[in-house]
């Protein structure tokens, strides 16, 4: 009987995503990404059509920046819990609507919604600029609501 126990534990452990023979899990090698969705065309993509993510120096939060339309007149982020696994690394949290996983090695990412299927949303790679993006994508809603302000006519 304790020896099923003690196989069931031993093959738990090499089965699961956050146990690493001989060694700790990899901190996130890269603490900005820039994520283009499936839909969008890299060489037709500017700044603004990017979500951002940018992790926190210890790895445990991720700020997450969305990409802004030509209509949108503010910016919205949010912050996730960051969870480190051997090839994966999960954000969200228990009361999180919608969490996200990006594969590693590939840098997929991919959303769920309520504990639902996994969905693509597109690839990330690594954000070699020097910029910020919460700065360049407010400048670019601040441009749109003095836009949409002059084309009021009421």
């Amino acid at each position: 009987m304790i020896k099923k126990l003690l196989a069931i534990v031993v093959l738990g452990l090499f089965w699961g995503n956050s146990f690493v023979f001989g060694s700790d899990i990899p901190s996130v090698k890269e603490k900005k990404l820039q994520c283009l969705h499936k839909d969008k065309r890299k060489t037709h993509s500017v700044k603004h059509d990017y979500l951002y993510i940018l992790f926190s120096s210890n790895d445990n939060e991720a700020k997450f920046i969305r990409p802004i339309t030509s209509k949108q007149t503010n910016v919205f982020d949010f912050n996730q819990n960051v969870y480190l696994y051997l090839t994966e690394i999960h954000f969200g949290g228990d009361r999180t609507f919608i969490n996200w996983v990006l594969d590693r090695k590939t840098g997929a990412l991919s959303e769920t919604h309520s504990g639902l299927k996994k969905i693509l949303y597109g690839k990330c790679e690594s954000l070699t600029e020097d910029f910020d993006p919460y700065e360049y994508m407010k400048a670019v809603a601040k441009q749109n609501l003095e836009r949409t302000k002059k084309e009021l006519k009421f």
